[in-house]
């Protein structure tokens, strides 16, 4: 039960980083949509590398 209201916590805690990506990227970063797309791409790359390492390893 723990480890579900951990995982839930930090959804809750590191889903609004998601909405700000698109102010990130124009106002901080000054990159436009190109730009925008790598940030959203780059947990779907993330998750695939950590993937294939842990199937790698084990």
């Amino acid at each position: 039960m723990f480890g579900a209201i951990s995982l839930d916590l930090v959804a809750v805690l590191l889903g609004g980083a998601v909405a700000l990506l698109p102010a990130i990227a124009e106002n901080r970063l000054g990159v436009g949509a190109v730009g925008l797309g790598w940030l959203r791409a780059g947990v779907g790359i993330g998750a695939t590398l950590v993937a294939v390492t842990l199937s790698i390893s084990l």
